[in-house]
């Protein structure tokens, strides 16, 4: 949206999702259209196929396909659409190796990855944003694709008008998580560290667990719950799909942020935290690590490390420390991050094209 106001771009925004009015204006030069979004993996097919119609009617010069799965469909239909695309690689997820996956899977993983090799082969007509240099390194040495083709801009953008900063006197030392539950975004390593923590009696306050998608992550805290002392889970508060004022409230009351994942694009909610100044301690994963630089506004492990995971929570455990990587954490999305500077590298991009 900022491209629109900030840098003159007529913006149409397409949406995947089942009850919707047919098109609705957000604002000056802003446009949502609706799809409705796709079923199973059966039903790709004709999903592309009323994609690619769609995006006729709207008939933007640049299509930017967002996420990877996005990108695919994209790819498929710019061989022959005549805009140009743009595929933004907002994360690979923790499952690149096809090696591991169902033989369903497999299949919809090679054929990803074919439509990527074609795309590697044109020279002007695709281009690919990505949000970390890990990314943006494995798919240039798999897809072989053109480096003056491509660029890392790290994320959408903070708001930091929205995710205010407060100045905290640390008298509590509460922990913070905003994400998924599961194993490969670390849940299990944070709970673990932090049950271990409390059963030493080390003071440390709560862990907050902000939680999306309710009915997964109901069903796996379940799970650790049976292997948890009931004294040490009490400890742990859970809140599910939260509003943006209840999430601002719950990371200003918090002394840390944690983001033990095996893999982002580049975490918003880790930086949304920090833009509020919260310190942070990522695991050591491409797009959680991104979002600190080490020893000034956060510190980082090993993932599924969960002793090094303690040592963190203990070493930050001081309030001048926590004070000065506080106003280093709402620097460094000031520096790297803030809305306006992500807009910014976005309309240069664009431009280019």
């Amino acid at each position: 949206m900022s491209l629109a106001r900030e840098h003159n771009f007529e913006v149409n925004v397409l949406i995947s999702c089942d009850d919707h009015p047919q098109t609705s204006e957000y604002g000056s030069n802003i446009n949502l259209f609706f799809i409705k979004k796709r079923g199973s993996t059966v039903s790709s097919l004709n999903y592309i196929f009323l994609l690619y119609k769609k995006l006729r009617q709207i008939g933007s010069d640049i299509v930017i396909f967002v996420t990877l799965e996005q990108s695919f469909f994209g790819s498929i239909i710019s061989t022959i659409a005549k805009h140009k695309t743009v595929f933004l690689i907002s994360g690979l997820g923790t499952k690149v190796n096809k090696s591991n996956l169902p033989i369903s899977s497999f299949l919809y993983a090679w054929l990803k990855d074919l439509c990527f090799y074609f795309e590697g082969i044109k020279k002007n007509k695709s281009h690919f944003i990505f949000q970390n240099s890990t990314d943006l390194n494995f798919f240039i040495k798999r897809y072989k694709l053109h480096l003056n083709n491509c660029m890392v801009i790290k994320g959408n953008g903070i708001d930091m008008s929205k995710f205010f900063y407060i100045e905290r006197t640390f008298e509590e030392y509460n922990i913070c998580y905003a994400g998924r539950a599961s194993d490969e975004k670390g849940t299990d390593t944070l709970i673990k560290a932090f049950s271990i923590l409390v059963a030493k009696e080390y003071p440390v306050g709560n862990l907050n667990l902000c939680l999306l998608d309710e009915k997964i992550s109901k069903k796996y805290l379940e799970e650790i719950k049976d292997k948890t002392n009931t004294h040490i889970f009490k400890k742990i508060k859970v809140a599910y799909n939260l509003s943006h004022e209840k999430l601002v409230e719950i990371f200003h009351a918090s002394s840390l942020f944690i983001l033990p994942s095996n893999r982002e694009g580049l975490s918003k909610a880790a930086l949304e935290a920090a833009s509020t100044g919260l310190p942070l301690i990522t695991s050591d994963a491409p797009g959680a690590v991104d979002c600190i630089l080490e020893n000034f506004n956060g510190l980082s492990f090993r993932f599924g490390n969960h002793n090094e995971l303690i040592q963190r929570i203990i070493s930050l455990a001081d309030k001048e420390v926590l004070k000065k990587f506080s106003i280093n954490s709402r620097d460094f999305v000031l520096k790297e991050a803030e809305l306006r500077i992500i807009s910014k590298e976005y309309a240069l991009f664009l431009n280019k094209i």
